[in-house]
């Protein structure tokens, strides 16, 4: 391979899968598009929201987890929670505290939690 020059630019071939989804087809119609810096900030934003998918979609389960114990059992103390949502504990707890402050879940002596 040789030395590029300043501003030469290098094609790449992009293919879809044959089982490829049609927001992915609309998707890679827009990014065919696109200038070499608009692709890099495309993906850039593209990866930080599948991030926050992920995220968001552990913060749904913690709470499903939560609200399904103390459904079942009437209240539960937090090591019980942490125990059975599977999640680490900064997690968990930072949920918890995030289900008080608005108004779903109640603490009281004990770090003792029950429904409103």
């Amino acid at each position: 391979m040789g030395r590029r020059k300043l501003g030469e630019t290098t094609k790449v071939r992009i293919t879809l899968p044959p089982d490829a989804s049609p927001n992915m087809v609309i998707l890679f119609d827009r990014f065919k598009k696109m200038k070499p810096m608009e692709a890099i900030q495309f993906l850039y934003e593209l990866s930080q929201n599948q991030a926050a998918k992920v995220t968001q979609t552990d913060e749904e389960r913690i709470e499903q987890s939560v609200l399904a114990h103390l459904k079942h059992y009437g209240r539960a103390q937090m090591d019980d929670l942490i125990r059975e949502s599977g999640f680490p504990t900064h997690k968990v707890s930072a949920h918890l505290m995030m289900m008080e402050l608005m108004g779903a879940i109640k603490r009281s002596v004990g770090n003792i939690y029950v429904l409103p």
